[in-house]
C-alpha cells in the first residue's frame, strides 16, 4: 500500500489508472472512454463493463481493440460491422478471440469468418490456425469434402517433432471435441517422457482424464 501512495503521487498515468474504476459502475465511465485516458485505463474500463463499448471505442489503438475482443463476447447487431474488423488487426491474440466471438455470434456467417482467417496461423504455437481447424470441423457444410484433411491436420499437431506449447493446445483441442484418435493416444504416451516438465505434468493428467472418460 505504501509502495501504491509512492508510485500515486510520483506518476500521473499509476494516479490515473487507480483512478479509473468502473466495478461499481456509474456515468464516469462512459465518459472514460470517450475521452483521453492511457489506453490501459481504457483496457480496464473494458474489462470491467463491457457494454459500455461503442462504435467509437473501436478506433482506439491496437492495444484497447484487443481488449474488446478478449472481453466483448457478446456482439449486439450494432457492433457487428465494427467487430468484424477486428479480424485485419495486427494481433494474433485480436484475432484469435474476435474469430471465435463472430463465429458464436453469428453462426449464420461462419463460412464468411472462416474464409477470411484460412491462411492465419498466429503465434509459434498456431493459435489461430488450431481454433481455426476446430471451428472448420464444427461448422457442417463449409469445406466438407476437406474435414478429414483438417482434422489429420490437427492430430498431426500433437507429433513430438512440433513444440511443447503446439502440442499441449492441440491435445487439449482435441479433448474438448473428444477426438482423440489412436494417434493422438499414442503421441499422448511419448508426451509422458518428454524433457519439458509442463507436457509431462499435462500428458499425465490429460491420459488420466481419458481413461476415466473411457471407463
Amino acid at each position: 500500500e505504501k509502495a501504491l501512495e509512492m508510485l500515486k503521487r510520483q506518476s500521473v498515468f499509476i494516479n490515473e489508472y487507480v483512478m479509473v474504476d468502473c466495478e461499481a459502475k456509474s456515468s464516469k465511465c462512459d465518459e472514460y472512454l470517450k475521452y483521453y485516458v492511457s489506453d490501459e485505463a481504457k483496457v480496464k474500463i473494458i474489462s470491467q463493463v463491457p457494454e459500455l463499448v461503442t462504435t467509437d471505442v473501436f478506433k482506439n489503438s491496437l492495444k484497447v481493440r484487443q481488449a474488446i475482443a478478449k472481453h466483448v463476447t457478446k456482439i449486439p447487431e450494432s457492433l457487428k460491422a465494427d467487430y468484424e474488423s477486428l479480424l485485419d488487426d495486427e494481433s494474433y491474440i485480436t484475432i484469435e478471440k474476435a474469430l471465435y466471438n463472430l463465429w458464436v455470434n453469428f453462426p449464420l456467417e461462419r463460412s464468411k469468418y472462416l474464409s477470411k482467417t484460412r491462411n492465419v496461423s498466429g503465434f509459434k504455437d498456431n493459435n489461430v490456425r488450431l481454433l481455426w481447424l476446430v471451428l472448420n470441423l464444427n461448422t457442417p457444410y463449409y469445406d466438407a469434402d476437406n474435414k478429414q484433411e483438417l482434422y489429420n491436420e490437427l492430430v498431426s499437431y500433437t507429433n513430438e517433432k512440433y513444440n511443447t506449447d503446439l502440442r499441449i493446445n492441440a491435445f487439449q483441442y482435441l479433448s474438448l471435441i473428444k477426438s482423440c484418435n489412436a494417434e493422438c493416444e499414442k503421441n499422448l504416451e511419448t508426451a509422458k517422457s518428454h524433457h519439458n516438465w509442463r507436457l509431462v505434468k499435462f500428458a499425465k493428467q490429460l491420459s488420466e482424464q481419458l481413461e476415466q472418460n473411457k471407463n
